[in-house]
């Protein structure tokens, strides 16, 4: 569904029940029992389920949200005028209120603009296996008590390229030896595979480097384009926790973090060629035109690279 369609349906809605303000009272005196809210696969990224006040305990319907492969809780009622946050847009960490616009932060319940000034109240979310639970009435605390992102990397990262409504071929391979040989496993030249890079430029501060086949990178060049005297790798595990990838998998489609990117001038040039670039696991990639890559990215074109 569209943002606007979105915001008409939810603005009928909102209308039938404004004239009553859903009584979210105090917290509960004692912890509530965990519910099962459903499975991972009952909810799609961008999309929120209600789970009543009158089944939650609490009194107040509680919408559990899931935004980038992650899972989060909050009092589905805005602030502002009550609409369901439900309905609202959900992307990057936070939801848009359906009717009037006020976005809550999903980790703190934050009131991030106007017209709301009053924080929506969060509540804890578990994943057990593939199954959501909800703790009512239970704060989220911080956004390391979320659930780390539940779905496989390859099906992560293709839920997101779906998205982006970019034209686009899935293509899954056995690991290869060579460049030559992922190539053709892949369908296209050597030159049009494209490598993803996690490059750390300070402390709690990356970007992801796109460098076509065939092309070695001039960090010299890179700290050029980007104005920083010093760029190191992260290891692999720290590249794991910042993009919810290994080594050898990542890319920005799916990622946990949106971390700037910026991809090498000839992967554009020259134009209409198509690409690929790793699709989350060991066996998938995705093929599609290098334009449409840089334009869904958001990617920064730079000249960073020389032939090897």
């Amino acid at each position: 569904m569209t943002r606007g369609a979105r915001r008409g349906s939810s603005l009928r809605r909102w209308l039938r029940r404004a004239s009553s303000r859903p009584d979210n009272g105090p917290p509960p005196a004692v912890p509530l029992p965990p519910l099962r809210v459903g499975t991972v696969g009952d909810l799609a990224d961008g999309a929120a389920i209600v789970v009543p006040g009158g089944v939650n305990g609490t009194g107040a319907d509680i919408a559990v949200f899931r935004s980038a492969g992650r899972l989060y809780a909050l009092d589905d009622a805005c602030t502002h005028r009550y609409a369901s946050l439900a309905d609202g847009w959900i992307e990057d960490g936070w939801v848009e209120c359906p009717v009037h616009e006020a976005r809550f932060s999903l980790v703190t319940g934050e009131a991030l603009s106007l017209p709301a000034t009053v924080s929506a109240r969060t509540h804890r979310v578990e994943l057990r296996g593939d199954e959501v639970w909800l703790h009512p009435g239970t704060p989220a605390g911080h956004a390391g008590t979320v659930t780390e992102p539940p779905l496989p990397g390859a099906d992560r990262a293709l839920a997101a390229l779906e998205r982006t409504g970019a034209s686009h071929r899935v293509r899954t391979h056995l690991p290869s030896t060579s460049l030559e040989e992922h190539a053709a496993a892949i369908g296209v030249p050597p030159s049009d595979l494209t490598k993803t890079l996690v490059v750390r430029r300070a402390a709690e501060d990356y970007f992801f480097l796109l460098v076509p086949g065939g092309r070695k990178v001039s960090w010299k060049k890179v700290r050029a384009a980007l104005g920083v005297n010093r760029l190191t790798m992260p290891g692999a595990e720290e590249a794991r926790e910042v993009t919810g990838y290994e080594r050898g998998t990542i890319t920005p489609f799916g990622a946990t973090h949106a971390w700037p990117v910026y991809a090498d001038r000839t992967l554009v040039d020259p134009p209409g060629r198509e690409v690929s670039i790793g699709g989350g696991d060991h066996g998938t990639a995705f093929v599609l035109a290098a334009e449409d890559l840089v334009a869904v990215l958001g990617a920064t074109v730079i000249d960073v690279t020389d032939p090897e």
